[in-house]
Formats: C-alpha cells, sequence, structure tokens
C-alpha cells in the first residue's frame, strides 16, 4: 500500500462521500472508488459500510484510519 493511497484514504474517511472527497483531492470518484476497492482488497475486510450513495467507516475502517494516519505523519 503505497503513501498516496492512504492520503487519499484519510480524506475519503473524513468527508465519507466520494464526491466531495474528489473534489477536495481534485481527482475523479471513480479514481477514489478504485483506492478504496484496492485497500479493501489489500486488507481483505471492507473498510466502509456503502447504503445506498452513502459511505460510513466502519469499526475496521476507523482502525485502518489510525494505522494510514500515523504511516503518512511518519512519511512526512
Amino acid at each position: 500500500m503505497d503513501i498516496e493511497d492512504l492520503r487519499k484514504f484519510i480524506v475519503v474517511a473524513q468527508y465519507e462521500n466520494l464526491n466531495k472527497a474528489s473534489q477536495h483531492l481534485s481527482v475523479t470518484t471513480g479514481a477514489l472508488s478504485k483506492v478504496v476497492k484496492r485497500i479493501e482488497h489489500q486488507l481483505e475486510v471492507p473498510v466502509f459500510d456503502r447504503v445506498g450513495k452513502h459511505i460510513r467507516l466502519n469499526q475496521r475502517g476507523n482502525k485502518f484510519l489510525l494505522y494510514a494516519t500515523q504511516h503518512v505523519h511518519e512519511a512526512g
């Protein structure tokens, strides 16, 4: 998992909205969706609960957010 994916994940987690996160990051929602799917595939667990068009960070996602935040901070 690269630092850029972790940075994007943190923004998605903060907004809990792919459209708003994509606007903030100036990337497409599709690109962010791929980042989330790639992370979930690597972790082998979902990190967001999806309800219709809404996403919400779940318990595993909250734990991963701590990990991601620490690694991004250490990377500078």
